[in-house]
């Protein structure tokens, strides 16, 4: 019998090689997983249990993996999913967000990474349901200025300031966790998939980008907590 606190998975991949790596990797993380190769066998899974997390590849015959998400958001708005697809263009990255994606992994890609990142979405959305927060959520309002996280978008009264993707993802950990602490190796381990020396560095250099950003409205900070994280305050008027 399955460990009742075991995190359920269901994965639509049609390739049988890519499908049996993440299926046993998942495994070996303890992770209760269920693997299809077809839209109509993942369906018939989601009759029979729930699931916290689909890992939907996109480029599939017959029901791809937009197709499917699109059918699946109109009774389940919550359940994270993860797109998996060959193609990185911004076009089909904004596609998967709109229909509800909370992650999209271009291929090839490294299954390490793809653990690391179900982890902490299945961490994020835990933390979100104990503060109450909406997991689906897309677009918030910070002070003077207007995030639309789907978009990459930070706007200002007519000025608006395009983010990259990382810049954008760091912004939305801030503001899902505003005026608590967000810690930098969950950061990384969201954003990149891994804790690196390297990428420390780099994280310093979004966040004092998003200050930047941020700098007309001076009730807006970002503060660095030594060796721990990050925090995004905003002090009312």
């Amino acid at each position: 019998m399955a460990d009742s606190t075991q995190r359920s998975i269901l994965i639509l991949e049609d390739d049988p090689f890519m499908g049996d790596i993440i299926h046993q990797l998942l495994l070996a993380r303890n992770y209760d997983v269920i693997l299809c190769d077809n839209a109509e066998k993942a369906f018939s899974a989601l009759e029979n249990k729930s699931f916290d997390l689909l890992i939907l590849d996109v480029v599939m015959p017959g029901k791809d993996g937009f197709m499917f998400a699109t059918e699946f958001r109109q009774t389940d708005e919550l359940t994270p999913i993860v797109f998996l697809t060959s193609n990185a263009s911004k076009e089909d990255k904004i596609k998967g967000f709109k229909l509800g994606g909370d992650d999209y992994i271009t291929k090839p890609f490294n299954v390490e990474e793809l653990e690391l990142r179900v982890a902490a979405i299945l961490k994020r959305t835990t933390l979100q349901k104990i503060k109450g927060a909406d997991p689906k959520q897309t677009e918030f309002s910070i002070g003077k200025y207007h995030f639309d996280a789907v978009r990459q978008e930070l706007r200002m009264k007519e000025h608006t300031q395009q983010l990259s993707s990382i810049e954008s993802k760091l912004l939305r950990m801030l503001v899902e966790h505003l005026n608590d602490e967000i810690k930098r190796s969950d950061a990384l381990i969201s954003i990149w998939g891994e804790e690196d020396y390297y990428k420390t560095k780099s994280m310093n250099v979004y966040i004092t980008r998003l200050r930047k950003f941020l700098a007309e409205d001076s009730r807006i900070t970002i503060i660095s907590l030594r060796g721990e994280g990050y925090k995004l305050l905003f002090r009312e008027d």
